[in-house]
């Protein structure tokens, strides 16, 4: 079984997930996982808008106690869709907004 890159935006958005139903079902193979947050606005292209990390309806708490219990050691990666959602800030701003509600 190959491991795999868990976008947990989708799987909750999308799909209706919470992050611990997501990590139950994947977990074991996931290597490397996506990170974006949003509110139920929608905007050109979804019927969500993407805002800065800790400012959207993401679960980020549930998430993080997630991979805490599960022991996940791979990445975590803030995924700035900029060129797709030109709305959005440069990804300087967005780091450090990420950095000011306390991602890293």
């Amino acid at each position: 079984t190959l491991p795999m890159i868990w976008d947990t935006h989708h799987t909750w958005k999308l799909a209706g997930e919470t992050p611990q139903e997501s990590w139950d079902n994947i977990g074991k193979l996931v290597r490397h996982l996506h990170v974006k947050d949003s509110v139920s606005r929608p905007s050109d292209r979804h019927p969500h808008t993407y805002v800065h990390l800790g400012e959207g309806e993401f679960p980020f708490k549930e998430l993080f106690a997630v991979l805490a219990s599960g022991g996940y050691r791979g990445v975590v990666a803030i995924e700035w869709e900029k060129l797709w959602h030109p709305y959005l800030d440069p990804i300087e701003e967005a780091l450090g907004r990420a950095k000011a509600n306390g991602f890293f």
